[in-house]
């Protein structure tokens, strides 16, 4: 690994959750725009991609949360490049790999991964990624799945269904085959293609905060139950805002890791609703600042 992402991942297993972007802008109280106006470019592997200092942090954070074979949410504000930090993650985790030996640092090869995203990123996925590494590349391979034929990133015309059978015919072994497809398409043909994959890796959910409420409850449960050994939720909309969702949230990345959703309204939910009411008992008062830490506590590995 690069020695500024080794060193962050140090830094981060100590204090998992601190992020520089989201500590400046609550700090300054400035727009995206201002913070990312105020953060310089740095340079990342010594290539023509430069992330931004927060990003380079983000980065060693997945990544060391890859090598726990722990999954993660990055919640980011929209347009701090949660979509840049991803896909360097990617190419950190594979070119990794590649130049491990005798299983350095316990880092497994990175052979397939699956991007669930809106339909309208399908193909912007692998756009972004040719923009910053090339079209052309030997150690990843995108496999756009588009709903209609004609249409790929490449300009061949691919029904979804072949896309997908393209995608599962790959050896991930030889380069880590990346498949992106919409939440729609995912639903209708995990059971089926995806979820029977056992090189599946990495799944990756892009605006994660469609998967809040019962709207999308099918297809938050098709990507809980995916065999995918890791797991990745980006959303850029404050997360925490409504605590029932964020359990459903959580229990999509991370199964189990907050407990049911019943013993959750009772134990952390109902506090903190309780606490935050004007009028509130000093009992009440400390009840909610116990749950709210107890809450921090148990989503600091995971939640950035």
């Amino acid at each position: 690994l690069d020695a500024r992402v080794v060193a962050c991942a140090r830094r981060f297993a100590s204090k998992p959750t601190r992020t520089q972007a989201s500590a400046r802008a609550a700090q300054d109280k400035a727009s995206v725009k201002a913070v990312k106006r105020a953060v310089p470019l740095a340079p990342y592997r010594g290539g023509p991609l430069h992330l931004r200092p927060y990003q380079i942090d983000g980065v060693a954070w997945l990544a060391f949360n890859y090598l726990q074979k722990r999954s993660s949410i990055l919640a980011d504000e929209m347009g701090l490049g949660k979509t840049l930090t991803t896909l360097a993650l990617l190419r950190t985790l594979v070119i990794a790999a590649g130049s491990c030996q005798n299983d350095d640092l316990g880092l497994l090869k990175i052979r397939k991964a699956c991007v669930v995203c809106p339909a309208s990123l399908v193909a912007q996925w692998p756009n972004e990624d040719a923009k910053f590494f090339g079209r052309v590349s030997s150690n990843v391979v995108w496999i756009p799945c588009l709903e209609k034929a004609g249409g790929s990133a490449d300009g061949t015309v691919e029904t979804a269904k072949a896309a997908l059978e393209r995608w599962r015919a790959l050896d991930g072994r030889r380069s880590c085959a990346v498949l992106s497809i919409s939440y729609e398409a995912f639903a209708r043909h995990c059971e089926s293609l995806i979820d029977a994959d056992p090189q599946l890796d990495l799944l990756i959910m892009d605006e994660g905060h469609r998967l809040r409420g019962g709207a999308k409850a099918k297809t938050a449960s098709l990507l809980r139950d995916c065999r995918a050994s890791k797991r990745l939720l980006l959303t850029g909309t404050p997360a925490m805002n409504n605590l029932e969702e964020f359990h459903s949230l959580v229990d999509v990345v991370c199964p189990g890791a907050l407990g049911d959703a019943a013993s959750f309204r009772r134990d952390v939910m109902r506090p903190i609703t309780q606490g935050a009411l004007r009028g509130a008992s000093s009992a009440q008062k400390k009840a909610k600042e116990e749950a709210t830490q107890q809450l921090r506590s148990a989503v600091s590995a995971f939640y950035l």
